[in-house]
C-alpha cells in the first residue's frame, strides 16, 4: 500500500482491557523505535494495571498495526505530576502530525482531569534542540535539568502548568 492511500489513523484511549495482541503490537512499535531500551510486554501490562499510576495510554492504529504510542502517568518520583513518559511514532510514518495528534489529545484528557497538577516530560540533553521547539507548542516551559539518566546522559524536563 503507498503511504498516501493509509486510512486516517484514529486515536483511542487505552483501558486496562487492552487485548494481549493489542500489548504485544505496541511493545513491538516500542522496541523498534527504542532498540537500546528493550521493554517486555509483561512490563508494559504491569505499567498500565497499576491504578495508582492512573496511566493514560494513547494509541494511532493504522489497521491492526499501531504506528504512534504516548504512555503518560502520575508518577512517585514528582509527586502531584503526570509524566509523559513515551511518544513513539513508527519510523515510516513521521512527518504525518502523529506526535502533534497524540499530545494534543493528552493535553486535553489532562486538563479534564479534578486535580491540578502540571504535565511534564522528561528527554535526553542531546535532543533539547529538536524537542524543546515541538513541546513548547503545547505550553511546556522552563527546561532544566532535574536528574541524570542510567548511562551518565542529563535528564532534561519541561513542565505544562494548567
Amino acid at each position: 500500500m503507498a503511504h498516501d492511500d493509509y486510512p486516517e489513523p484514529t486515536i483511542i484511549q487505552v483501558t486496562v482491557e487492552i487485548t494481549a495482541g493489542e500489548l504485544s503490537a505496541i511493545t513491538d512499535l516500542y522496541n523498534r523505535s527504542f532498540p537500546q531500551a528493550l521493554h517486555e510486554t509483561r512490563y508494559k501490562r504491569h505499567m498500565y494495571q497499576k491504578a495508582s499510576a492512573a496511566p493514560i495510554v494513547l494509541v494511532i492504529w493504522d489497521g491492526i498495526r499501531p504506528v504512534g504510542l504516548l504512555e503518560s502517568w502520575h508518577t512517585t518520583k514528582r509527586p502531584g505530576c503526570r509524566l509523559l513518559t513515551t511518544l513513539v511514532v513508527d519510523p515510516d510514518e513521521r512527518g504525518r502530525g502523529l506526535a502533534r495528534r497524540m499530545v494534543e489529545k493528552l493535553v486535553k484528557l489532562t486538563e479534564a482531569e479534578r486535580r491540578r497538577f502540571p504535565l511534564a516530560v522528561n528527554y535526553r540533553a542531546q535532543n533539547r534542540e529538536r524537542l524543546e521547539p515541538f513541546y513548547e507548542r503545547f505550553g511546556f516551559s522552563d527546561p532544566a535539568v532535574v536528574g541524570v539518566y542510567a548511562n551518565g546522559d542529563e535528564m532534561w524536563e519541561m513542565r505544562r502548568w494548567k
